[in-house]
């Protein structure tokens, strides 16, 4: 009776196997849908399924690419980039790792993500990992159970790269503006940077113009976070969304972040408000990335997490009707839900603004990015 009863667990070990079911047998390390899934003496397994999303960008409909913050050649097998889908139901966000072949050797520290606005393709940025010379931008396009890479430039050939945290690309009247930053821990301030972008050939910088605009915290903020900003995006409207963090330096935290909008793209460039507009904060969670869905006249609004030892996780990120009025009255912005009966993101309807009489402008200083506040000129572009 003992052997046939061992005979059938096995049988049964074989069929759930076979079957795709994520069952996990203590001591067996089996992998889960997410990573290891083995029990440990006392019973306990992990549950944390996602990684970082470092970088985020929406790809269309329900659907997100990240990217991960695997260091080369210390975690050589380490996912580096993955399709997310926001949850319907109580099976959660749903998680697809992908596998690029990347030139050479695979990426090493990816912080950034962004996308090329009117396509498929994104932009896949190493942060320049503290100046360790690994500092490469991938151009990849995304298909929808896979990516592919499509070349790739150096930061090098264009500026320097310490620990570029946050990254997008604005359609203007040109053509394509890469903004990035760095991450400046420590620091109240860093600097925004832009530059020009072009596909066919792909390269970066090829005018020789870079322009660049100082962003402060202003003291409230700096007392509250010591990574100015780690994550950019940019919506139709030219309207530019980042995040600021606090990370203690322990992969225990705990952490705290704020999504900010910081200024907009105008005539080609980048102009920074004099203080940013604090659109929510979120205390306990590390945000490194945001990104922004569109539809229309609709923008949410989406924040990507690493947590550390907690893991990652992608959150859409909720804010007050008056606080948004108060906020933008100019641009006739409403917070709608997105579903009957729920609350939901950010969700921000764009009225049209009608045109402004002319008036006089005080001199801006070239390259200066700085400006009084005011409506933001015309749309860029949209997704």
């Amino acid at each position: 009776m003992k052997h046939r009863s061992a005979l059938l667990a096995r049988v049964l070990a074989v069929a759930l196997t076979l079957s795709g079911a994520g069952v996990v047998f203590a001591g067996s390390g089996v992998l889960g849908s997410g990573g290891p899934q083995g029990v440990d003496q006392d019973g306990f397994r992990p549950v944390q399924r996602l990684l970082d999303l470092s970088g985020l960008v929406w790809m269309g409909g329900d659907t997100f690419l990240a990217v991960h913050d695997a260091k080369f050649p210390d975690e050589p097998q380490r996912v580096r980039t993955s399709l997310l889908q926001v949850p319907e139901s109580l099976g959660g966000i749903q998680w697809l790792p992908l596998r690029p072949h990347f030139p050479e050797e695979p990426s090493s520290d990816l912080e950034s993500a962004a996308r090329i606005p009117g396509t498929q393709s994104v932009l896949l940025l190493e942060s320049g990992d503290d100046a360790s010379g690994r500092d490469r931008i991938y151009l990849a396009r995304v298909e929808p159970t896979r990516i592919r890479i499509l070349d790739v430039v150096e930061w090098s050939s264009f500026t320097s790269a310490f620990n570029v945290e946050g990254a997008a690309v604005a359609r203007t009247g040109g053509g394509y503006l890469l903004i990035w930053a760095e991450r400046a821990e420590g620091e109240p301030s860093t600097v925004v940077h832009w530059t020009d972008l072009s596909l066919d050939p792909f390269a970066i910088g090829a005018s020789g113009v870079t322009g660049s605009a100082s962003f402060t915290l202003p003291d409230e903020l700096a007392a509250l976070y010591n990574r100015p900003l780690v994550g950019i995006d940019v919506d139709c409207q030219g309207r530019i969304y980042a995040v600021t963090a606090f990370d203690p330096d322990a992969d225990s935290g705990p952490f705290r972040s704020a999504v900010l909008v910081i200024g907009s793209v105008e005539n080609g460039g980048v102009e920074v408000d004099p203080a940013p507009t604090v659109l929510g904060t979120l205390d306990g969670l590390k945000v490194e990335s945001v990104a922004l869905r569109e539809d229309g006249e609709r923008v949410e609004i989406f924040v990507g997490t690493d947590d550390e030892y907690y893991g990652g996780t992608l959150r859409p990120r909720e804010t007050d009707r008056i606080q948004l009025m108060s906020t933008f009255p100019c641009r006739g912005i409403d917070l709608q839900p997105t579903g009957p009966g729920r609350r939901g993101p950010i969700t921000l309807l764009l009225a049209p603004v009608p045109a402004a009489p002319a008036r006089a402008r005080p001199d801006i200083a070239p390259g200066s990015g700085r400006r009084r506040p005011r409506p933001p000129g015309p749309a860029t572009g949209c997704r």
